[in-house]
């Protein structure tokens, strides 16, 4: 059954199948941040000279932007604009 409809603010096609799962969205966030991770270790690791330190702070900045990314991504999706 073909659940497209035309969206009667916007008058374009609308199928519901292109919307973004939260499935999808927590996958991209993921992929997203351990390229952010790769970058943000060996950058840290360039500017302090500690591996130990670069982790640490690559860790704190990683886990609240992987956060913040699916939060917004979520609110984004809710948008009926």
């Amino acid at each position: 059954m073909d659940k497209s409809r035309v969206d009667p603010h916007h008058g374009f096609l609308h199928n519901e199948a292109m919307q973004d799962s939260k499935r999808k969205s927590l996958l991209k966030a993921v992929s997203w941040q351990l390229l952010g991770l790769v970058s943000s270790l060996l950058i840290s690791w360039f500017f302090m000279g500690s591996l130990v330190q670069a982790g640490a702070m690559t860790f704190v900045m990683t886990s609240t932007a992987f956060v913040m990314y699916f939060l917004h991504e979520r609110f984004w999706a809710q948008l009926k604009i």
